[in-house]
């Protein structure tokens, strides 16, 4: 497999997806007129993998965007052993928490599909890169809130562990998967302050609940506006579910927590 498997395009510095939707923003608020619009009033929002892109966009256009509103939003590419990983792989195995999921996650980054299986594994960063200040940023011992973890011990037993890892894929994912637009908790302090305010949701049996709570955490840190709603029993995407043969409450809840912020606040 040759090297270029594993480099975004030269025209394209970011994944395409990432590209299109911070076109898209950056044009809506240089041309708040034709859209008859307030551009001080701007959110980006996105759920999942749109998640991603709202805070890689906030960090790209923080004087221009209001707020961002970040949905079980998957924020970083270095740790697929966090405990919310760990702990919820049991609960819906042949659904949305599937290890195979991670397919999507190579799609995104424009990586072969088999690599998922690298990844899950955290066998895609070598053991250097593992102890690197690359690291510091998404560790859980320091921004994880223990509060949010069912089995408090997986804080420190998954530090522990650096055997599993392939420098060759390391070498050729390392710079991808540490560039903060790619996964915005790889953001230094002073990248992310004053970034616009933040709603972050994290449900309780989600793969990426770790990394909304993490960016939280790390983003009050720095002094930014935070309003961080946890929900114990949702799942990731629970609020698309608010109405009709499968509705649920945790869903209900999500969005009429969103709602009445963004009346208040927006």
């Amino acid at each position: 497999m040759s090297d270029s498997s594993y480099r975004l395009s030269p025209e394209f510095p970011f994944p395409a997806p990432l590209e299109d939707s911070l076109a898209v923003v950056n044009h809506v608020v240089t041309h708040p007129d034709e859209f008859r619009i307030d551009p001080h009033r701007v959110a980006v929002a996105g759920d999942s993998s749109g998640g991603n892109m709202a805070a890689s966009i906030a960090l790209r256009l923080k004087d221009r965007i209001a707020m961002q509103i970040l949905v079980s939003p998957a924020l970083q590419f270095f740790n697929f052993q966090t405990t919310s990983f760990v702990e919820n792989m049991p609960y819906f195995h042949d659904s949305i928490n599937s290890p195979a999921e991670l397919v999507l996650v190579t799609n995104y980054l424009g990586i072969p599909p088999l690599d998922y299986q690298h990844l899950l594994a955290n066998n895609h960063t070598s053991r250097s890169l593992k102890r690197s200040h690359w690291a510091d940023r998404v560790d859980q011992r320091i921004w994880m809130r223990r509060d949010l973890v069912r089995n408090k011990h997986l804080l420190e037993q998954l530090h522990s562990d650096f055997s599993s890892n392939n420098d060759f894929l390391s070498d050729k994912l390392e710079e991808l998967i540490t560039d903060p637009y790619v996964g915005p908790l790889m953001a230094d302090d002073k990248m992310l302050r004053s970034t616009p305010e933040a709603y972050i949701v994290s449900c309780g049996y989600d793969f990426f609940r770790d990394d909304g709570v993490m960016f939280a955490q790390r983003l009050m840190s720095v002094g930014n506006m935070v309003t961080h709603k946890h929900y114990p029993t949702g799942f990731h995407h629970a609020w698309l579910f608010p109405h009709g043969p499968l509705r649920v409450t945790v869903g209900v809840d999500i969005i009429k927590d969103l709602v009445k912020f963004l009346s208040d606040r927006l």
